[in-house]
């Protein structure tokens, strides 16, 4: 089964069916986005796998209400890993979310009302 990386409808149902929102909408979830992976980096470096989770917990949360089904599903990995005490993957998780955000926001490029 191939993993979606975007549920548009999703999308345009947390907006209202407003295109123009979402494209702002996922502008600002697209900067988040970057703004947690360097959290992440930064608490890898400082081994604060606790600063992790959080930055996981919230990237699920608005991966959900966006449609942003794959990066919800990592990120929610990541999370339930660090609480269930799994930290010797935390590298390979963090990679694994950093590489799946790259492949969704080359994916929205291909969208023309989001771009």
């Amino acid at each position: 089964m191939t993993a979606v990386l975007l549920d548009v409808s999703v999308l345009l149902q947390s907006c209202g069916g407003d295109e123009d929102f979402a494209r702002e909408l996922f502008g600002e979830y697209q900067q988040r986005v970057n703004e947690l992976v360097v959290v992440m980096h930064k608490a890898l470096q400082a081994q604060q796998p606790e600063e992790i989770r959080k930055a996981a917990h919230e990237l699920k949360g608005s991966s959900l209400t966006l449609g942003a089904t794959e990066m919800a599903h990592i990120s929610r990995t990541l999370e339930d890993g660090i609480k269930a005490g799994q930290t010797t993957q935390l590298n390979e998780w963090v990679t694994t979310l950093e590489t799946q955000a790259g492949l969704l926001f080359a994916h929205l490029k291909t969208l023309s009302y989001l771009e």
